[in-house]
């Protein structure tokens, strides 16, 4: 046994008697969102218990219920979640093909392909910690070039159903 003596407190539920008994402010965060996580209390209560307004509640655990335990903690990973390389990859060979794509455009392209629409800000951010490939590539060839009209008008459509807008398609 280690000889630790743990403070002897009576069980309760009362915000007010619970809040000088943690020592750790991730304590605090998850008896904040415990009894939404585990029994499915309403929001506006414990809204109302707490002190914080019901959009962070719902925030808290949603990300909760995606991170676990590690969203309670202050690390860099629960901080700022990252791209999945798949789509870091898809960002930075849109930019090679078609560098006057804006942030936007290929933030919607993104969303087309996997569903989940990064901000404009982060795909910045990719491009700039990214490396460019050297060699530049097109997913179809200049549309002048194609020579078969049914296929330039079949690369047409496909560059939209992957989110392309008119104007990029026309670039």
């Amino acid at each position: 046994m280690s000889g630790r003596r743990h403070r002897k407190a009576e069980h309760t539920e009362n915000w007010e008697r619970l809040l000088p008994l943690f020592e750790w402010p991730e304590q605090e965060s998850y008896e904040t969102i415990r009894p939404l996580v585990l029994f499915g209390d309403s929001v506006a209560e414990r809204s109302r218990e707490v002190g914080a307004s019901e959009r962070t509640l719902y925030r808290k655990v949603d990300r909760f219920e995606a991170e676990g335990m590690e969203s309670l903690f202050d690390t860099s990973t629960a901080k700022r979640r990252e791209l999945p390389p798949a789509m870091r990859r898809l960002i930075v060979d849109l930019k090679a093909e078609y560098p006057s794509f804006n942030l936007n455009e290929m933030a919607n392209i993104v969303y087309v392909h996997f569903g989940r629409r990064p901000d404009y800000r982060t795909v910045g951010r990719v491009l700039r910690e990214e490396p460019w490939p050297l060699k530049m590539w097109r997913l179809f060839d200049p549309y002048h070039e194609i020579e078969e009209p049914r296929e330039r008008r079949m690369a047409i459509v496909r560059l939209h159903a992957q989110g392309w807008t008119v104007k990029a398609i026309a670039g």
